[in-house]
């Protein structure tokens, strides 16, 4: 393993870390292979499920961080179909053009779908046009009918580089939470008391039951789970976190997240814990930040003043 991998994984925790490795080992066969000089087209589209807070999207960055790529984030429910009008902003598919031109020249790209759990019961005529587009997407091709800011169709020559690059250059991951497998299968009886299950298994049959299963076929059948996160990964968030932060505050960091990894524990918080304990502990120190920015403010003048 190289530097820069071990400087990428000590910022992973430590129920991230086989996800990671698998990625990596996926992202690399990805970006490397000339797939249009194949005989068989391979199913690199890997769904990565785990509950609220266990941090996909951030452990997605890391990955394509890791793997050198552009990074292209995607949300299921903030998909804008063509032919939606202007105000409702940037047309997804437009989005995704853009992107992959603009990083043609890099050695991939990596498009990360999340919420893809959300494609479920789709029904109604938009939700039915949402999941064609998203198909077209998971089939790594380009639909007609995708047109600029001015509404003009978008020439061949731009089209056709996009698509050479979502061909053969582009790892594709979706997540999605599935929280009622989680809250399903979290805990198991044992007598009269409940503890703790491990992770439940998952693969793509089980999601079927909750996506369409021309959703999940689209996907390499091996689906990757991020597991609840265990106090040995709030520990590690609080100490990875702190040297990062001013010197000022990170001793109430320190002894604030301390106190309330329990609670963290208890109701799941995941990734999030980080997030609210800084911004209390903001508010808590408010005081010394606004010290600190008052003497910053002097500084900058004493500099300027003549």
């Amino acid at each position: 393993m190289d530097k820069k991998q071990k400087k990428s994984e000590s910022f992973i925790l430590e129920h991230q870390k086989e996800a990671f490795d698998e990625l990596i080992a996926i992202g690399h066969a990805c970006i490397s292979l000339l797939r249009d000089q194949l005989p068989i087209s391979l199913r690199f589209n890997t769904m990565l499920v785990g509950p609220s807070g266990s941090g996909k999207s951030h452990l997605a960055r890391i990955v394509a961080a890791e793997l050198g790529i552009p990074f292209l984030p995607i949300t299921v429910t903030s998909w804008i179909l063509l032919g939606s009008a202007d105000r409702a902003g940037v047309r997804t598919w437009q989005m995704i053009l853009s992107f992959l031109n603009k990083n043609a020249n890099a050695p991939g790209v990596m498009i990360f779908l999340d919420e893809i759990d959300k494609l479920a019961d789709c029904n109604t005529s938009w939700d039915i046009h949402l999941k064609c587009e998203v198909f077209n997407l998971l089939d790594l091709q380009i639909p007609s009918g995708v047109k600029d800011d001015t509404d003009d169709e978008i020439n061949d020559d731009y089209v056709s580089k996009a698509q050479k690059k979502l061909s053969n250059r582009t790892f594709i991951m979706a997540a999605g939470a599935f929280q009622h497998i989680w809250e399903a299968r979290a805990r198991t009886k044992v007598g009269f008391h409940s503890q703790p299950a491990s992770s439940p298994r998952i693969d793509l049959n089980i999601l079927a039951k909750t996506l369409p299963r021309e959703v999940t076929n689209r996907f390499r059948s091996k689906v990757i789970i991020l597991p609840q996160l265990t106090e040995a990964d709030y520990h590690r968030m609080l100490q990875l976190t702190a040297p990062r932060l001013p010197t000022f505050v990170q001793k109430t960091f320190l002894l604030m997240g301390e106190r309330r990894i329990p609670a963290a524990l208890n109701c799941h918080q995941g990734c999030r814990f980080v997030e609210e304990l800084l911004l209390d502990v903001f508010i808590q120190e408010h005081d010394a930040i606004l010290d600190k920015t008052i003497e910053r403010l002097g500084t900058e003048h004493s500099k300027i003043s003549p």
